[in-house]
């Protein structure tokens, strides 16, 4: 679920946690197929605090809404009205409560992309959509020979060519042929333990280190700085594995592990 306030710019996802139950035995979480229910449905939930208008829309398989809160109940007698839309919808969908993921961005066709196939991106993103350069149901001897005859053509190549495809390689083999899914910010924290040298005692504190990216689109830009040789490979697990985190922000030690 993306939820966006309308004093902000971005999206900001959220999860229907439907595990271990609910209040009430027997009781099974709700799946709308029709905005008219799910807008009535959420209304209701709602007007018990505030006057609201809820207008929604089905489109390509998912709800739209757009919630209006007006006067109600005194306000220093309630909780935030976020919190209170959040409250509906836990009631709406029969849910248990709705956890904010640490995902936020601009394009929400690209935050979908990262929730929805967490576990098909980089390299895997070309067999998910079925747009792999080599057919992988040739038989090997036939792709040994094509890749062959590329190696001899390659060996003709200046060095700077070869090195430059090289680079390209790595940048397709990590992160894929297609273009990635669009964060426009992206943090990297990185804790590195301060080692002392033997004439010295005591524990060895880790110190933090914090990388920020930004940019239209923070995944492609990474790929082309290997491209390019900005990054040298090879690259750390965290680097190669951003896109399929599902967050803007990721933990790694100094070994690159997440």
């Amino acid at each position: 679920m993306l939820i966006s306030h309308a004093n902000q710019q971005k999206w900001t996802a959220f999860k229907l946690c439907f595990e271990h139950g609910f209040k009430h035995p027997g009781v099974e979480k709700k799946i709308y197929n029709r905005a008219d229910k799910f807008q009535v449905a959420l209304s209701k939930q709602i007007s018990s605090f505030f006057r609201n208008h809820v207008d929604a829309e089905l489109h390509d398989n998912c709800l739209w809404a757009r919630i209006s809160l007006y006067d109600g109940i005194a306000i220093n007698t309630l909780p935030p009205p976020s919190n209170i839309i959040y409250l509906g919808i836990t009631k709406t969908f029969n849910c248990k409560e709705v956890e904010e993921l640490d995902l936020k961005g601009k394009d929400i066709a690209s935050l979908q992309e990262l929730l929805l196939h967490q576990g098909s991106q980089g390299s895997y993103n070309s067999f998910r959509q079925n747009r792999m350069e080599d057919n992988p149901l040739i038989h090997p001897s036939k792709r040994s020979s094509a890749i062959d005859s590329r190696k001899e053509e390659d060996s003709r190549i200046v060095s700077d060519d070869v090195i430059s495809k090289k680079r390209e390689t790595v940048a397709k083999d990590t992160f894929g042929s297609q273009d990635q899914p669009a964060l426009d910010h992206y943090e990297i924290q990185v804790k590195i333990p301060l080692r002392q040298s033997h004439f010295q005692s005591g524990e060895n504190n880790p110190i933090t280190a914090k990388i920020r990216i930004e940019g239209i689109n923070v995944f492609n830009g990474i790929k082309k700085m290997v491209a390019l040789g900005i990054i040298v490979p090879p690259l750390p697990e965290f680097l190669a594995e951003l896109q399929s985190q599902g967050k803007n922000q990721i933990v790694a030690d100094e070994d690159g592990r997440v």
